[in-house]
């Protein structure tokens, strides 16, 4: 019998992203924060000062780099619009500036725990992937993460995952594919991971991230199951859904015939069975309030 391990979540369990968002969040609340003009991201002079607070930082040794360079600053920017706890808004100037919400105020009453999993489910099911992927892979959604996850949850917690040892050359792919996804989802706290330093020279991008070793945590380990299954990212991102002409979009509900993500799973299975695939629509549960 496999046996969950008990979630202690504090500000620095299971990672410190609850600690490391509120001190984003405050500094964003305490400083007038005017957006570049084109991408509207934060400027280079606060990303700068605010990587210092970081429990995860990134090593800058000058003030120069941009949002796309600070991996969770990105990621935190659009978890603060996506879980609409700050606004974009336009000064006098013209130019636009991060708010704080109404929202925002209910956040920082909530409990480490609570922060926690709302980071998590904005993440999962507001955030639109495509955008915090700047990396050679633009238009990747990460709808296939739930493969890694797949393969997570096979795996022994704490064991080094070597991904240019492994012989499946499919799995090495999505890797390449989905580093930097895989990179956001190691801020959770379900795996840490080091970057493949000798493949920085032939990147496509210099935003990109390829996966030299994962290994996952026995939180990764133990949520991997349900996240490659009962939540399997393509139901429940509702971005990802409106992208594909869905209206009125249900997080869990099943997808559409015109989804592009189960009309490729509907070849796959043509392909591997020799017949049409026949869709349950009662695989994925009906959506709850509480989706983790």
């Amino acid at each position: 019998m496999t046996i969950t391990p008990q979630l202690r979540v504090s500000e620095a369990e299971p990672s410190p992203i609850v600690r490391d968002f509120g001190l984003y969040a405050e500094f964003l609340c305490n400083n007038r924060m005017t957006l570049t003009p084109k991408s509207q991201y934060l400027a280079k002079k606060p990303l700068y000062q605010i990587n210092q607070l970081m429990t995860t930082y990134v090593t800058a040794d000058n003030p120069n780099y941009d949002q796309h360079s600070y991996p969770l600053l990105h990621l935190f920017y659009h978890l603060a619009l996506a879980g609409r706890l700050f606004r974009k808004a336009q000064s006098k100037g013209g130019r636009f500036e991060l708010q704080p919400t109404e929202r925002y105020s209910i956040y920082q009453n909530l409990k480490p725990a609570e922060k926690y999993f709302f980071l998590l489910e904005t993440l999962w099911i507001d955030v639109d992937w495509k955008d915090i992927n700047p990396a050679w892979s633009r238009d990747e959604a990460g709808l296939n993460i739930g493969q890694v996850f797949k393969f997570v949850s096979q795996q022994q917690p704490d064991r080094v995952i070597t991904v240019n040892a492994s012989k499946n050359e499919l799995l090495k792919n999505l890797f390449d594919r989905l580093g930097r996804h895989i990179l956001n989802l190691s801020f959770y706290g379900f795996w840490r991971v080091t970057r493949d330093e000798e493949a920085t020279g032939i990147l496509y991008s210099k935003y990109d991230f390829r996966v030299a070793t994962l290994t996952p945590s026995k939180l990764g380990v133990a949520l991997a199951g349900i996240l490659a299954t009962a939540r399997n990212l393509p139901y429940w991102n509702v971005p990802s859904r409106r992208g594909d002409g869905e209206t009125g979009v249900i997080p869990g509900s099943p997808l559409p015939s015109q989804n592009t993500y189960r009309q490729v799973q509907e070849m796959i299975r043509e392909i591997q069975t020799g017949k049409k695939a026949r869709i349950n629509k009662k695989v994925q549960p009906e959506y709850k309030e509480e989706p983790f």
